[in-house]
């Protein structure tokens, strides 16, 4: 994951959005699975959405999609 400076601040690539975004903990991990999700699962970058609205997904399916991307790409 390459760090981008700019008014010596970080940035890191959206590779979704195809933008930089500040470097914060929260877009590290998402680019991480963003990254694995393309390179390792094979999923089209055109399919993945990174800022989803969850508001309209149950509490216990969120826990289970979160689970289940989170141990694929780092465990």
């Amino acid at each position: 994951m390459k760090i981008y400076k700019k008014n010596g601040k970080k940035f890191l690539y959206d590779m979704v959005k195809g933008i930089l975004r500040p470097a914060t903990p929260e877009e590290k991990v998402r680019q991480k699975v963003v990254k694995y999700l393309v390179e390792q699962m094979k999923i089209p970058i055109e399919a993945i959405e990174t800022e989803l609205l969850l508001s309209s997904i149950d509490n216990l399916s969120k826990l289970r999609m979160m689970y289940k991307i989170l141990c694929k790409a780092f465990c």
